[in-house]
């Protein structure tokens, strides 16, 4: 027998075989099956081949277990490219010693060979184990372990045999037993996975386009065992693994299974984007093993960026901007959102810019016509994945019209989020502006006197107000002002009836467009007289009312084609708005016309334009007539009750003296009074009423106006409202009590006691004085009591004082003065000085005696 020593010894494969003994009496033999059917497949580098054996439950009784496993065969016998010597390193025989079923490091190893005999078929012998099988009772096991070689050819094929004495209850050798064989195939290479989603040339990962992580996995037999991947980040140094739930902090990786797809071909696991995963680098990892042990693994690094990049602008052209160019240079800058990821930023970078530019009826440019939503390339000064740069797109417009364009731009990253830029409005112009109409106008002094005419110029497009057209009238300058960005103002100081030529240059749009030279020739002209109907005339001015359709008679001195003529009438507020008065019938001298006044609260001046005379020359009018439009209703803004029947209404303009009565009632506290008048009062912007019996000095009282009551001059007429009057009632003393009443000598003490018409305010006191003659106020008496009488809330009606009439004042007849009092509503009483007394400071003396001596 040819024997070879293997001193190398790799590689891991596992067969386990279990072995039941089936025991009769104490010299029964004990027959060996295979419970669990060894794997068919191995591989080398450091592989195994493991058979495990135990014992039934037996009743021999304790002798049995002193049956001894004496020696084991084990047979290999090639079947295809196989060479036990090569591929074989150690055959070894273990007892299960350790807490955990099946075989491990916890084992005690008893016995193992590392040599091999034979040339084919090859066995190695185990001898002299010399121990106890183990009862199968218990968990432990015997295990019998074939190593392989890192030699182990891919596709080889072997049988294994194993032989060992028969076990039974007698001691010594005894006959050997097949207790197993298996053929066995060598599998030695790993699975190969290639990464579907993400690429690994696309680590650019964003939620909508990466929602599962997908494999393709290849094995030369066919035969997975499982695929699973792992997903981890890393921050300040710490990894963190995805459970399936959430992460978890740990060093070890977490397995996670994928599931089958297209027959095995495929392998998926989901990215839960439910979970919301941050921004950030995150590794995958999956590993694939096959059935022989074979492992093959891949990974990925992704940046996952969910976010959208940070700004994209357009810097040029600005929004509104006027544009005359046939290429358009539109271009901005673009950054990208960076992550604080742990210790380090994490981010995509700009992947590219497009430009789109769309009519106003959302058609997009390509390049060249105008269809449905397309972008065009920017040029950018950075490369791909940087995290700024600034950007360029030059569009050629030659083919375009003139109008208003939309463009936009997008930014996108690498992970595929976009950002969309503000939208900017162009207005694309190469069409010079030109002169819409001309018209002039008298300008008048304070006085009336005419002086001279303004000039207005309207062009037929939005204007470049920066700068002022060159304007003359018979080579004499024009200077005026933009007054919009359409309509230019100047003034022409002259009034000699005469021909004149109007000539204007220089002009240019917003796009920069300069317009063509504008001639014209005009006559100065006295104008026509010119009446209104319907018109007030109040005041010696003409009023019309918004709404009401006005006509107009124009009378001219001279013959005039007025067929042709253009009648309108502007406010004084926005002479560029011009409204049309229709001609209804004109000879060469007069005119006839009307118009619906348009709503305006001001001033309106008539504007003729477009005429000639018999000669064919414009003529400037200058009709000296503006009129007065009205269109706000008279509204009432207040009241007040200043007498006790008297109540005052202000309204918010003059109105007429139709005033109608019975559109007005006046309540208080539940009565409605009788209204004796109604009258508009002096000013003539409010009404007095005047009612037929008297309201408590307190009144407030509610005053109710139906639409109608009032009209301006004009004719409009006041909207319903209803107002609570302010209470302006001066208080006023119903009753004064002084005692004594009427002559009071020195050192006599005066009583007054005040009644009220009203509740007055109990914090200011009234003030008394006493005199001969007006104001009454020579003499201020110290009181010596005062006080407001039955005092509830703050008010009371009544007020008691008292004083004393000192010697220092002087003989005579005096009237007390009350005065300064004021009610609720801080209205200061009327004063009073009705009462008098007399002060008499002369005592009684005899004047002369008379003796009656006739007794």
């Amino acid at each position: 027998m040819r024997a070879k020593s293997l001193l190398i010894l790799v590689g891991l494969v596992v067969i386990v075989i279990t072995l039941v003994f089936i025991a009769g009496s104490s010299k029964a033999e004990t027959r060996a099956t295979i419970s669990d059917v060894a794997p068919s497949l191995v591989k080398a580098d450091t592989s195994y081949v493991v058979f495990n054996m135990k014992i039934d439950n037996n009743s021999l009784g304790a002798e049995d277990w002193e049956n001894k496993l004496q020696w084991i065969n084990v047979t290999f016998t090639n079947v295809l490219n196989f060479d036990a010597t090569r591929d074989i390193a150690e055959v070894r025989v273990y007892n299960e010693s350790g807490d955990a079923d099946g075989w491990d490091a916890n084992d005690v190893e008893y016995k193992s060979s590392t040599t091999i005999f034979g040339s084919g078929p090859w066995y190695v012998n185990i001898t002299g184990i010399n121990f106890a099988l183990p009862s199968s009772a218990t968990k432990n096991t015997t295990y019998i372990v074939i190593k392989t070689s890192s030699n182990l050819q891919n596709g080889a094929q072997f049988k294994v045999e194993i032989k060992t004495n028969n076990i039974n209850a007698t001691y010594g050798d005894a006959p050997s037993s097949d207790v197993s064989s298996k053929q066995i195939k060598a599998d030695t290479q790993a699975p190969t996975i290639s990464f579907i989603m993400p690429p690994k040339s696309w680590v650019y990962q964003n939620r909508d386009n990466f929602t599962e992580i997908n494999v393709s996995a290849n094995d030369a037999e066919g035969n997975f065992d499982s695929i699973n991947v792992s997903i981890n980040y890393t921050v300040d140094g710490q990894t963190y693994y995805w459970n399936g739930s959430v992460w978890v902090k740990t060093n070890s990786r977490i397995p996670l299974l994928m599931s089958a797809r297209s027959g095995g071909a495929y392998w998926v696991y989901p990215w839960d984007q439910n979970k919301n995963w941050s921004d950030g680098k995150y590794k995958v990892l999956v590993k694939a093993r096959d059935k022989a042990g074979n492992v093959g693994w891949e990974n990925v690094i992704v940046i996952y960026d969910n976010t959208e990049p940070r700004s994209i602008g357009i810097s040029s052209p600005a929004d509104g901007e006027y544009i005359n160019t046939t290429i358009i240079d539109v271009e901005g800058d673009a950054n990208e959102s960076i992550v604080n990821f742990g210790s380090g930023t994490v981010y995509s970078g700009i992947k590219n810019v497009k430009v789109y530019v769309k009519d106003v009826a959302d058609n997009f440019w390509d390049g060249s016509s105008w269809g449905s939503e397309v972008g065009l390339d920017a040029t950018m000064d950075a490369s791909p994945g940087a995290s700024y740069t600034t950007w360029l797109c030059s569009i050629n417009a030659s083919s375009w019209n003139d109008g208003t364009y939309h463009i936009f731009a997008r930014v996108w990253d690498r992970s595929g989020n976009y950002k969309e830029s503000d939208l900017v409005t162009i207005h694309y112009d190469t069409t010079k502006p030109t002169v819409l109409y001309t018209e002039f106008t008298p300008a008048y002094a304070d006085d009336g006197v005419l002086n001279g005419f303004n000039l207005t110029i309207v062009f037929n497009e939005d204007m470049d107000t920066s700068v002022m057209p060159n304007v003359t009238f018979d080579s004499i300058p024009i200077y005026g002002s933009w007054q919009d960005e359409r309509t230019w103002m100047g003034h022409y100081d002259g009034r000699i009836t005469g021909t004149y030529t109007l000539t204007v240059k220089d002009a240019r749009d917003k796009a920069g467009n300069v317009m063509d030279i504008y001639v014209r020739k005009f006559a100065v002209k006295t104008g026509p007289a010119v009446a209104l109907y319907p018109s007030v005339t109040e005041d010696g001015s003409v009023y019309v009312k918004g709404g009401d359709t006005v006509y107009f008679n124009l009378t001219f001195s001279e013959n005039v084609s007025t067929t042709s003529m253009f009648v309108r009438y502007y406010c004084s507020d926005d002479p560029s708005t011009q409204y049309d008065i229709s001609r209804q019938s004109s000879n060469k001298t007069n005119w006839n016309g009307s118009a619906t006044i348009t709503t305006y609260n001001g001033k309106a001046y008539l504007v003729l334009s477009n005429v000639t005379n018999d000669s064919g020359a414009a003529i400037l009018y200058s009709p000296s007539f503006i009129f007065n439009i009205d269109s706000t209703p008279p509204t009432a803004t207040s009241a007040d009750a200043v007498e006790v029947d008297k109540i005052i209404v202000y309204f918010s303009e003059e109105i007429s003296t139709n005033v109608n009565e019975s559109r007005f009632s006046v309540e208080w506290e539940g009565h409605t009074y009788e209204i004796k008048s109604v009258s508009r009062a002096l000013d003539k912007m409010s009404v007095e009423i005047v009612l037929n019996e008297s309201m408590p000095g307190d009144a407030k009282p509610w005053v109710n106006i139906s639409a109608g009551a009032v009209f301006d001059h004009v004719g409009n007429q006041n909207p319903a409202r209803n107002l609570t009057a302010a209470d302006k009632i001066k208080p006023y003393l119903i009753n004064i009590e002084m005692h004594p009443n009427y002559i009071m000598p020195i050192g006599a003490i005066v009583y007054l006691n005040l009644t009220f018409s009203e509740p007055m305010n109990a914090s200011v006191e009234p003030t008394i004085t006493f005199g001969k003659d007006e104001p009454y106020n020579t003499y201020t008496p110290t009181l010596k009591t005062h006080s407001w009488y039955n005092v509830t809330d703050g008010h009371s009606i009544a007020f008691n004082a008292t004083f004393e009439i000192l010697d220092e004042y002087e003989d005579g007849v005096y009237r007390v003065n009350i005065s300064g009092a004021i009610d609720l509503s801080a209205n200061v009483m009327i004063y009073n000085n009705t009462e008098e007394f007399e002060i008499d400071t002369t005592r009684p003396g005899i004047i002369s005696v008379d003796v009656d001596d006739t007794a």
